[in-house]
C-alpha cells in the first residue's frame, strides 16, 4: 500500500514542481534588464575609456507583422563595468534598420514590424566622447 500512495504522489508532485520550475525560469528570461538593474554589479556612472554594446535582449528577435517588440541594451565601460546613464554623463544608444521597409526602430529601441521579411538591426552607443562599435542583429518579422 505505502509503494502505491509513493507512486501517487511522485505523478502529481513531479509534474507540479516541474511546472514551477518553468514558471520561474520563464520569469528570468523574459524580465526586461537594463543597466538601472539591480541584477547588474558593478554599475558605473561614467566611463574613462571605450564602451561597449555588451548584448541586447532579445537577442533573436521575431516581430509579428504590425506588431512591436522593445528592445533593451546593456552598455559597459571597457572594464565591463555596465553604464548608468546619469544627466551628467548621459549614455545614448542610437538605433537604426537596414530596411525600413520591413521594419523600423525608434528612438527607445521599438521594433515596428511593417512587412515580413528580414533586416538588419544596428545600434550604437555613446557617452561623453566614448562611442561604441556597432552591435548589429537580425530581426525576422513574421505574419
Amino acid at each position: 500500500m505505502e509503494n502505491k500512495k509513493d507512486e501517487n504522489l511522485k505523478k502529481v508532485f513531479l509534474p507540479l514542481l516541474l511546472l514551477a520550475f518553468i514558471i520561474s525560469f520563464n520569469g528570468c528570461l523574459s524580465k526586461e534588464r537594463t543597466a538601472d538593474d539591480s541584477a547588474f554589479k558593478n554599475v558605473s556612472s561614467g566611463s574613462s575609456g571605450p564602451i561597449s554594446v555588451k548584448t541586447v535582449f532579445p537577442m533573436t528577435p521575431v516581430v509579428t507583422l504590425g506588431g512591436t517588440l522593445r528592445l533593451t541594451s546593456v552598455v559597459t565601460d571597457i572594464s565591463g563595468n555596465y553604464l548608468q546613464s546619469t544627466e551628467a554623463n548621459p549614455v545614448t544608444v542610437t538605433w537604426t534598420s537596414s530596411d525600413t521597409s520591413v521594419v523600423t526602430v525608434d528612438n527607445g529601441g521599438t521594433l515596428y514590424g511593417k512587412k515580413e521579411g528580414e533586416a538588419t538591426i544596428s545600434l550604437m552607443a555613446k557617452q561623453g566622447s566614448s562611442v561604441s562599435e556597432t552591435y548589429t542583429l537580425k530581426v525576422n518579422v513574421v505574419n
